[in-house]
């Protein structure tokens, strides 16, 4: 996942910090996944993807999200945002 950050990204952050902003990201085993469409732009797209989940209580429901990426040099990289917590930091 981290060869499909921009540049920019990988410039700024090291596989280990990106290891561990991805462990905020990911609390539960993808089961599955699938593209439902593509709204694409010369420099930007919007990927919309379908995925599963296992989540150990309530099974594995489907769920949609919303997966930005950018062109840089021709090539298509997947947006890195800040993880957004949902609690304030104390």
């Amino acid at each position: 996942m981290y060869d499909l950050a921009p540049p920019s990204y990988r410039k700024e952050k090291s596989y280990e910090d990106f290891v561990v902003d991805s462990t905020m990201r990911s609390r539960f085993d993808l089961v599955s996944f699938r593209i439902e469409k593509a709204d694409m732009s010369r420099q930007e797209a919007k990927v919309f993807v379908a995925a599963r989940f296992d989540f150990v209580r309530f099974g594995t429901p489907e769920t949609v999200a919303e997966d930005p990426w950018i062109k840089v040099d021709g090539t298509w990289y997947r947006k890195w945002e800040p993880v957004a917590l949902p609690f304030p930091k104390s």
